[in-house]
């Protein structure tokens, strides 16, 4: 399919912020496409005339694209207003016989032009039109972040032969997209998006881009002449669900003004002068010796509870008291909702929400800044129910973590005093537009440093790390040092010593770094620094930039909640210029150990491995659980000394014995799925090997006659102090074997632990064996168990029954892993079929047939007499391959089914075979011998 794919972006803020209006527009650019230097990429657009009626008088530039080629125009950086409004017009056609796409951007640095996408970087808001061949755009969808957050559907008519032209028009202002899509001759669509952003950012590019990556030629993308896009001061602010009184402050007479919402929130002015050079038409001025404006409490304002935003535009001119007073809502101190005010010293502006009579977060917040005498500045306190944030001109100044809800107090909202009267403190300067809401309007997502746990549940007595990640929420830009406080509670916590293999860096800021670090027990503080080195740069995305280990005490309650949180967070580019992180916190609930009755090695499933941790902790004692069951249900527990021997205890007496070995039976091939930290590091343990040459075979006795019985055994070789083991022996096909029971060999010992369970179904048999605490291990080779097998009477000529082990686990006295390799660990067993009705004449081996063959081919002999024999099969070297039969035989003809498999179950490559019958019969010294071979020939 042939595509166009062609980009219009305008680097624009992401922040969402107040915007305010005036009659004023200033025209940023309009872009003719054809002006020279601006081309960064590709040239050649060319004027052309419009055909179309509707588009007769105006102007079109086209670009004829041809296969893999890029364009695009770049502008120098435009500095970004968020208090302002940006207003965008333009045209897009194309008479592409297939579909094209076609996206507007704002903020946008893209990552790939024939993939559009956000870099993660940075935030904006985008949009696609598609087109389908001969129709008009029929979607429209809305992105941000790389996530689609809206969409509108269009006219779908069908339009032969027509070309689509699509004009877009829309305005950005105050989070809210207002989008314009005329379809010309097809319709409109206005639809309203609300696109949530950031703080304000002085970056980015004007740019176009445009990709053609299909086939064929003659594909033109048009533009039409008058994108246009301007710039104005904004609008006043509105009133919405959320608004619980807005002032606009535009009356111009009298002692009242009114509440522009329809809860008549209406106050009184005293003193106060009306102005008409305010920020949007009208305005208070003040003069700071007793003017100020007084709104009575009222049901609507005191049903704000948790969310809340408080903002206003101001101007404040020459410090002449201590403070100047912008709001506040209470008269005393300790029953005061919020208050806001500038310092006469360091000219910064303080604010804060109250709760309980305290600041809502601890402390009040604080303007990065000293703030300019006659200068229009927007504040807005925000409280989200988490957060209390303070911004300037959408700035975000300062934040602070708090969870109580907001006091409101029986009293008045004063503007422009702080409604003291022994010490009153009144403003100097001009108000404009004030709003109170019930939402926290404005909110910045600045990259995040946060502590990170796995678990979000801790099992008592177990070690965890703490990762300290950045840019969780959003990417970090250029980061090059980072220095924090981890902040956690002593009680039941501790770093685990020695502090320099505990807290060290993580992989994010790169190998090598300078780090820092200190811990204080005492008040439960990980201070940490990391930096990169000069020359290196700074880094961007996100990560892990430390880690902490901790251990949990063994006797910590069950349920217990503890808190990681950031603090005195500084970070900087490598240009020495700060970078804003929001901080985060994590809670981790603490858990007693979870018993599972049955899992006592911790690994979710009962199996044959739950035997071993049974005898490694044999006779060990510890506490009882509180009304233990059998029954599958997790049951806490406290922590046994070695905590892994908590779960040996299986039926919860406090004693670790043989009734342990019954959940195991009831439970059995049950799981669960609460993980535990214990049982990743039993994990961990177990892949530790013994060094040696230990093997685990599986051999058999006998060859499955029909109806008759056969062994399988399963010994050990060469190994060193071994415990316990477990294993699955795993058969196929399961429809004409059948178990029959299972033996424990001697060789580990009389007085051993041994489970075993049957299932003929699954075709699985299941063994756990172990010795006893106490008893050490055992060294050398020998017979683990045996299994009786029997072949069924209606078992195929030439069936062949494999075998494998799966799921071995074994380990020392010491509770170490032993790694077995798996010698032998299949085992091919045919079902040998003989015809003694008619006694044949000699002893006799026939030639293979079919030969060549592939993939199996059948071998008959004659046996005149009882004889004990043996048929084998050997490559062209003379190695053996595989033994057939093995074994004494009646008087009969006999023939075996080869499946060109090795004594392993192995198939065999190509080439040349020879088999080979021997024979011997007779009694004493008159004993006789035959030998027969033949070749054979294998083609895969």
């Amino acid at each position: 399919m042939m595509k166009i794919r062609a980009l219009l972006g305008m680097a624009f803020l992401s922040a969402l912020m107040c915007s305010s209006s005036s009659a004023q527009n200033t025209l940023l650019f309009k872009d003719d496409f054809n002006r020279p230097g601006d081309w960064a990429v590709g040239n050649g657009w060319q004027e052309t005339n419009a055909t179309k009626t509707f588009l007769q008088d105006s102007v079109f530039y086209s670009k004829s694209i041809s296969l893999g080629e890029n364009i695009s125009a770049i502008y120098r950086p435009m500095a970004i207003d968020s208090l302002k409004t940006y207003s965008f017009s333009f045209l897009v056609a194309s008479n592409n016989a297939t579909s094209n796409y076609v996206f507007l951007s704002f903020g946008a640095f893209l990552t790939d032009p024939k993939s559009p996408q956000l870099d993660t970087g940075y935030l904006g808001l985008w949009f696609a039109l598609s087109y389908d061949p001969g129709r008009a755009a029929h979607e429209v969808r809305i992105f941000q972040n790389g996530a689609q957050t809206g969409s509108i559907a269009l006219n779908d008519a069908y339009r032969p032969d027509a070309d689509a032209y699509t004009r877009i028009e829309g305005s950005f202002s105050q989070g809210i997209l207002d989008l314009t899509i005329d379809f010309l001759n097809d319709g409109t669509k206005v639809e309203t998006f609300s696109i949530p952003v950031q703080s304000p950012h002085d970056y980015g590019n004007y740019f176009i881009i445009g990709n053609y990556d299909g086939i064929g030629a003659g594909v033109v993308l048009y533009t039409f002449d008058d994108l246009v896009i301007t710039e104005s001061q904004g609008k006043q602010l509105d009133s919405d669900s959320n608004t619980i009184a807005l002032w606009h402050l535009n009356e111009g007479v009298g002692t009242t003004f009114h509440d522009a919402t329809s809860n008549h929130n209406d106050g009184t002015m005293i003193d106060a002068n009306w102005t008409d050079d305010g920020r949007f038409a009208k305005a208070l001025q003040f003069d700071g010796t007793g003017d100020y404006l007084t709104v009575p409490i009222s049901p609507s304002l005191q049903s704000i509870s948790n969310d809340a935003t408080i903002e206003m535009w101001f101007q404040y001119t020459g410090m002449t008291t201590s403070s100047y007073t912008l709001w506040r809502w209470g008269t005393n101190l300790n029953s005061v909702t919020s208050e806001a005010k500038i310092a006469q010293g360091d000219r910064k502006l303080r604010a804060l929400f109250h709760a309980a009579g305290q600041a809502l977060g601890g402390r009040e917040l604080m303007s990065k800044n000293p703030l300019n005498e006659n200068e229009w500045y927007h504040v807005a306190l925000c409280y989200n129910g988490e957060k209390e944030q303070l911004f300037i001109n959408g700035e975000l100044q300062d934040e602070v973590t708090a969870n109580s809800n907001v006091d409101i107090p029986d009293d008045k909202f004063w503007i422009g005093r702080n409604g003291n009267a022994t010490n009153p403190k009144f403003f100097n300067g001009k108000i404009d537009e004030v709003r109170i809401s019930d939402i926290a309007r404005y909110a910045v997502n600045n990259p995040q440093i946060s502590p990170s746990v796995v678990d979000s549940q801790l099992i008592a007595g177990s070690e965890f790390w703490v990762d300290i990640k950045v840019g969780a929420n959003q990417p970090v830009a250029n980061l090059f040092g980072v220095s924090f406080t981890l902040d956690y509670s002593t009680t039941y916590l501790e770093i685990v010593p020695p502090y320099a293999n505990s807290v060290i860096p993580g992989d994010f800021m790169g190998n090598d770094v300078v780090f820092f670090q200190s811990v204080d027990e005492s008040v439960g503080h990980a201070n940490i620094g990391i930096s990169r080195k000069a020359g290196q740069g700074g880094i961007s995305g996100a990560g892990v930039i430390a880690k902490i280990r901790f251990i949990v005490s063994a006797s910590t309650p069950n349920g217990t909640k503890v808190t990681f949180s950031i603090s005195n967070v500084t970070a900087n580019d490598p240009a020495g210029n700060p970078i804003p992180l929001s901080v985060d916190s994590v809670n981790i609930t603490i858990s007693a150990y979870i018993v599972w009755p049955g899992d006592t090695d911790n690994n979710n499933t009962v199996n044959q491995a739950d035997i071993l941790p049974i005898g490694l902790y044999w006779n060990k004692t510890g506490p009882a659980r509180i009304s233990p069951t059998i029954n599958w249900l997790g049951q806490p527990a406290m922590a046994w000394n070695p905590v892994n021997s908590t779960y040996a205890d299986a039926n919860g007496d406090g004693l670790v014995n043989q009734a342990d070995v019954l959940p195991i039976g009831l439970n059995w091939n049950r799981t669960h799925s609460q993980n535990s930290p214990i049982a990743a590091k039993n994990s961990a343990r177990l892949t530790t090997s013994i060094s040696g040459e230990a093997k685990l075979i599986v051999s058999t006795t006998g060859k499955g006659m029909p109806g008759e019985n056969f062994w399988i055994e399963v010994r050990v070789e060469n190994v060193k102090d071994l415990f316990g083991i477990s294993f699955e022996l795993i058969y196929s096909p399961t429809h004409y074997t059948v178990p029959q029971s299972v033996e424990s060999s001697e060789w580990m010992g009389q007085d051993v632990l041994f489970f075993a369970n049957l299932d003929s179904v699954a075709g699985k048999i299941s063994i756990g064996l172990s010795r006893k605490a106490g008893q050490g291990g055992v060294d050398g080779t020998g017979l683990i168990a045996r299994i009786k097998m029997k072949m069924l009477a209606e078992a195929e000529i030439g069936q062949v029954i494999h075998f494998s082990l799966q799921n071995v686990q074994a380990n020392d006295s010491s509770g170490q892993a032993i790694q077995l390799e798996l010698a032998d660990f299949s085992v091919v067993t045919n079902v040998i079929q003989g015809n003694p009705s008619t006694r044949p004449a000699a002893f006799a081996l026939y030639s293979a047939y079919p030969n060549p063959f592939n993939p199996k081919t059948r071998i008959e002999y004659d046996l005149p007499s009882k004889a004990t024999i043996r048929l084998q099969v050997f490559n062209i070297t003379g190695k053996l391959v595989a033994t057939l039969v093995d074994g004494t035989q009646q008087v009969g003809s006999y023939q075996v089914i080869w499946e060109a498999k090795d004594r392993f179950g192995r198939h065999v490559p190509s080439g040349m075979y020879i088999y080979r019958l021997y024979a011997v019969w007779g009694i004493g010294h008159t004993k006789h011998h035959f030998t027969a071979a033949h070749k054979m020939l294998l083609i895969r």
